[in-house]
């Protein structure tokens, strides 16, 4: 490339920025934004540095500002850095057209920079970062720099050399020296956080509140004695820290790769194309657990007779990216690896029976539900028997009565209320059925979508989660239908009291948020989840009136909120935001006297709330000393 030889001996030229257009200005991306564009960004931004600064495995960065800004930069979040490279071979491939094809041809520009010049720029600060895993920061042997200062954009243009040239194509092999293909540990995280934002950014675009709502992550506090929540303890995963810490890879990895054939599955019905597969690649991952050689799988098939190979080939190694550098054993990885090339490569060779291959091969299925820490949900299948063999009782001591019946009858059943899946399994087999199973069956699917939506070209958006140990969300597919945790806007201020809980089971739940109150100063709202197809009015319906009744008896209503009858209808609330009952809703339920009242004005109801009040006044006496004794008798109070 002679363009880069001639940068070279420029001599003063040591920085180089490429462009497939000369701007009036060399602007960062976020000082190119103005007005609710500006804040929209500055809010991403904020949302990616709350996040890494959240997630274990981002740990190494977060301690690093200028790192995160980094990384940022290079996934495309407006920052007020400016990319530079060191490289002229770079400078040029960001120079080459992209987009634009029918443009000017004379367009191309490559900005040079004397760095001994910029570091004495006062509005401006040359960052050099290390950013370990990020791979196409290497690539691009990227640095930056930071205006300190807007202005600073026309005082570089005039200290620049501008070297103009004719744009062109930029070819998938140049593209690959930019973005490499192959994904580092981190890199594999980061994806998670950005795929999961590409969504909510598309969500915003439909009009129907409905259609714009992300399910809820979180466990129902009050399904817990004291509505305490286990927290995630290091002995889920044993000794194996390597699940919360990326694997330190330099880029130099991929010049060492170790083609590994995959026999692609004509004629083969799924099983024997299972077996076929394990036995061409088993000995090479086993191989590469003792070598450095990064593993690169290449499908054996006719390509011009099926071309979706090549892109089946992309996919496994996406995969094998996804598993190789966490501590799975290397049986689960040969598993993974053969049981998702048969899928591929049958589904890519037109295998037609493909229907209901889960149950075809492991029986009883379940569809289960997942998102990692900061990600997005992806679903997939498992065995229902596996499933339930990885259900744990380490944390039934720890969880309200009526929800303890529920672990012990039915443990599936406690999914509609907790989905934290160090609480509702343990680690070891729910490890092994994540990998050898649900990521197999995710692929697939994500595989058949972008035959039918893309043509093969793994273009649908990516979220296939790898990482058992960072999941912050497990449940059944039926949560998102039955669950009422689904769509509640904050489950720190409810009391659900469900049909099968009974008196005592009551006075529990309402002691418990006693003293969440008196820290916080804020109350509760009850809610009577499971009478939603019931066409009555909630104060219509004989048992729920029966259940209000023993809230009063239990002096339940003094941790609820007065009213939510009252509240200011000028109050802007959450869109979800859809009231439960208040203090005085429950009392009037337990009278008989809701219906009189509803809908009437608040001043016809003032003798009705003067009588309220002193009940009121007495359930409050009454709930400390009910709390008192409980926390007597509890090992909690003892330790």
């Amino acid at each position: 490339m002679r363009l880069c030889t001639e940068l070279r001996q420029t001599g003063k030229a040591s920085l180089f920025r490429g462009q497939t257009r000369d701007w009036p200005t060399m602007t960062p991306s976020a000082h190119r934004l103005s007005g609710k564009d500006r804040e929209r960004s500055a809010r991403k931004l904020a949302g990616f540095l709350e996040w890494a600064k959240a997630v274990p495995q981002m740990a190494p960065y977060a301690k690093t500002p200028a790192s995160l800004t980094a990384i940022a930069q290079h996934y495309g979040i407006p920052t007020t850095c400016l990319d530079l490279t060191e490289s002229p071979k770079i400078a040029t491939l960001f120079a080459k057209r992209i987009d634009d094809p029918d443009a000017d041809p004379m367009k191309a520009v490559i900005y040079c920079f004397d760095e001994a010049e910029l570091q004495t720029l006062s509005s401006a600060r040359l960052v050099r970062i290390n950013v370990a895993n990020l791979w196409r920061l290497e690539a691009q042997h990227g640095l930056f720099l930071e205006f300190l200062d807007e202005s600073l954009a026309e005082q570089l243009r005039d200290i620049a050399v501008r070297i103009h040239f004719p744009a062109e194509q930029i070819t998938e092999e140049e593209h690959a020296l930019l973005y490499p293909l192959r994904k580092s540990s981190l890199e594999i995280i980061l994806d998670q956080w950005f795929y999961r934002h590409e969504v909510e950014t598309v969500m915003e675009h439909f009009s129907s509140p409905t259609k714009r709502v992300l399910i809820k992550r979180r466990s129902y506090p009050g399904a817990f004695v004291w509505r305490q929540i286990p927290e995630l303890s290091p002995q889920w995963v044993g000794e194996h820290a390597e699940w919360f810490v990326p694997d330190v890879e330099p880029i130099s990895v991929l010049s060492s790769r170790k083609i590994v054939s995959v026999p692609a599955s004509q004629g083969l019905d799924l099983a024997s194309a299972v077996a076929h597969v394990r036995q061409a690649i088993a000995s090479s991952i086993f191989a590469s657990s003792h070598t450095n050689e990064l593993v690169t799988f290449a499908v054996d098939g006719d390509l011009a007779s099926y071309p979706l190979l090549s892109s089946a080939a992309r996919l496994l190694n996406m995969v094998w990216d996804g598993i190789r550098t966490l501590p799975y054993t290397t049986d689960e990885q040969v598993e993974c690896m053969s049981l998702t090339a048969a899928l591929v490569t049958s589904r890519a060779t037109g295998l037609s029976d493909l229907d209901n291959w889960q149950g075809k091969l492991w029986g009883d299925t379940e569809m289960i539900e997942v998102a990692p820490i900061g990600g997005h949900i992806e679903a997939g299948i498992v065995a229902r028997s596996r499933l339930g063999e990885a259900c744990t009782s380490s944390h039934i001591g720890n969880l309200a009565k009526p929800f303890r019946r529920t672990a012990r009858k039915c443990r599936r059943d406690l999914m509609t209320y907790v989905v934290d899946p160090w609480i509702l399994f343990d680690f070891e087999p729910f490890k092994h059925i994540f990998v050898e199973q649900f990521i197999p069956s995710a692929v697939d699917a994500y595989w058949e979508e972008d035959i039918t939506q893309s043509n093969g070209q793994l273009e649908c958006m990516w979220s296939i989660p790898f990482n058992p140990a960072l999941l912050g969300y497990v449940t059944n597919v039926d949560f998102r239908f039955e669950s009422p945790l689904a769509f509640e806007s904050d489950l720190d201020r409810i009391v659900y009291v469900t049909s099968e809980m009974t008196e005592s089971d009551i006075e529990e739940a309402f002691v418990y948020c006693l003293p969440h109150v008196l820290e916080t100063g804020r109350p509760y709202q009850v809610k009577f989840p499971g009478y939603e197809r019931d066409s009555r009015e909630i104060w219509q319906i004989p048992k729920a009136i029966e259940q209000c009744r023993q809230i009063v008896d239990v002096s339940g209503i003094s941790v609820l909120e007065v009213s939510t009858l009252m509240r200011d209808p000028a109050i802007s609330r959450d869109l979800f935001d859809n009231p439960g009952l208040g203090a005085f809703e429950v009392w009037l339920i337990a009278r008989g006297q809701m219906d009189q009242v509803h809908g009437q004005p608040i001043a016809r109801m003032q003798a009705l709330f003067r009588d309220f009040l002193d009940v009121l006044g007495q359930a409050n006496a009454d709930i400390e000393a009910r709390t008192e004794r409980r926390l007597r008798a509890s090992e909690f109070f003892q330790a």
